[in-house]
């Protein structure tokens, strides 16, 4: 059939009746070998013009001969004996844009700065955080961005020898609460300084709420009359990473309140025993009263 097809465009025989002559055989389907006829005759017309542009490969004797074409405007090597495919777009899923993401996360409260970076970085855990766990997506983005980075820079210990799995397990007791937000740092520094992550986790457990508050008080009652933000201060400095920072605020206020205090100019704060609660205020006016 190639055959018939190339007697049949020439309409002569197949035979070579000069030394120069040569004759081209296409063995393909038939469309197929009709536009590969047709192009060869394309490429041996263009020879008689002048110079085609293509890669030719050096010869040893000084001559060239073909080795491919020059790259086309729609790909780099054209595949001349196949028509062009048309894909199916229908499922390919559109990519989320850098400025997409970003804005996406600075709506969910991360700041800016970070939201940019994670962004570019890390996005894929942070996405994965936000959809397993409850934590809030700007502490998320301190435990992948700003924890790290604080301590390198701090401590000079380094951040990557926490393994994924060492850090997906202190994402879950954060996410679990059986580590405070306070103690995450204090934890990724025992792993990087070789303390398993069960046992980092383990010593940075957070204490009982009864605990929280019997060691409160007993602070309180060695501050005297300290005023609130000293006390939260000596409380954080023993209680930092055993307890919620708001839950010790929250002791701290109920343990702080102000009274009126004839030789003084202003308010002054007590300490109330948690067990032996400040009597109403009521009762406090009819005392005055009747003094």
């Amino acid at each position: 059939k190639a055959l018939g097809i190339a007697a049949h465009n020439h309409k002569d025989d197949a035979s070579c009746n000069h030394a120069a002559d040569a004759f081209i055989i296409v063995a393909a389907p038939e469309a197929q070998a009709k536009r590969a006829l047709a192009a060869a005759l394309c490429r041996a017309q263009l020879a008689v013009v002048g110079n085609v542009e293509e890669v030719r490969r050096a010869n040893a004797d000084g001559t060239t001969s073909f080795m491919r074409w020059m790259p086309g405007s729609a790909r780099m090597y054209p595949e001349t004996d196949l028509g062009p495919v048309v894909p199916d777009l229908s499922a390919v899923e559109i990519p989320e844009l850098i400025e997409e993401r970003e804005a996406r996360y600075v709506s969910a409260g991360v700041p800016a700065d970070l939201a940019r970076t994670l962004a570019k970085d890390k996005h894929e855990l942070f996405d994965h955080y936000c959809k397993s766990t409850s934590l809030e997506p700007g502490f998320i983005a301190q435990l992948l961005l700003t924890i790290p980075k604080d301590i390198k820079k701090r401590l000079g210990l380094d951040p990557e020898k926490v393994k994924q799995k060492d850090f997906d397990a202190v994402v879950a007791a954060l996410d679990a609460g059986s580590i405070a937000k306070e103690a995450a740092a204090e934890v990724f520094c025992a792993i990087i300084q070789g303390t398993g992550a069960a046992d980092a986790i383990a010593s940075y457990g957070q204490l009982a709420e009864g605990e929280v508050r019997k060691r409160v008080a007993a602070i309180a009652a060695e501050a005297g009359d300290a005023p609130p933000n000293a006390l939260m201060g000596m409380v954080m400095k023993e209680l930092r990473g055993k307890a919620d920072g708001k839950l010790i605020a929250k002791i701290v206020k109920e343990l702080t309140v102000p009274v009126a205090d004839a030789t003084a100019s202003g308010a002054v704060l007590q300490h109330i025993d948690p067990a032996d609660p400040p009597a109403p205020s009521h009762s406090v006016k009819k005392s005055k009263a009747h003094k």
